[in-house]
């Protein structure tokens, strides 16, 4: 996993957690920005923790058996009879 910087859009959002597995910047807010780009350069146990619960996060969210039951649910949706 990567510790991620971003500014706050409905991408970002909806993949890091602001503080747990990366950072949500105000949109345009560069120096904010540029002060967490910072923050993770000087300190390597933080960019640890974030990387780790990033790689977590998505395994967990975007595991293959999660993908595969939203398309099964999809499928069943699309196929449902009323």
């Amino acid at each position: 996993g990567i510790a991620a910087i971003s500014y706050e859009n409905t991408g970002p959002n909806s993949i890091i957690n602001n503080g747990n597995n990366g950072y949500l910047i105000e949109n345009n807010n560069e120096k904010d920005f540029c002060d967490k780009l910072e923050q993770l350069i000087k300190n390597i146990e933080e960019r640890k923790k974030l990387s780790v619960n990033a790689r977590a996060h998505i395994i967990s969210r975007f595991s293959e058996k999660n993908i595969i039951n939203k398309w099964i649910e999809i499928f069943n949706l699309i196929t449902k009879t009323n």
